[in-house]
């Protein structure tokens, strides 16, 4: 948590083989080919995230390999269907 170097961050990462966990809608990843999305919602846990948004999500993640979206959210369960 709190302000690092997005180039010091992309160094760790590929040094330690890390991936680089961020919400997207606040900050971009450091490690666009593995993406691992943490979704707290977009004002505090008590949101529910549209379509709009969530299609938006999708556009984000890399076409190829593995990637991970993690909803902690009041309506996790339903957004994560969706």
């Amino acid at each position: 948590r709190g302000a690092w170097n997005p180039a010091v961050v992309k160094g760790l990462c590929e040094e330690l083989d890390l991936w680089h966990a961020v919400d997207p809608f606040k900050t971009q990843t450091t490690t666009p080919d593995r993406c691992y999305y943490r979704l707290h919602g977009l004002v505090r846990w008590r949101y529910t995230y549209e379509d709009g948004e969530l299609e938006e999500l999708v556009s984000l993640l890399p076409e190829t390999g593995p990637s991970y979206v993690f909803f902690n959210n009041i309506t996790m369960f339903e957004d994560a269907l969706r």
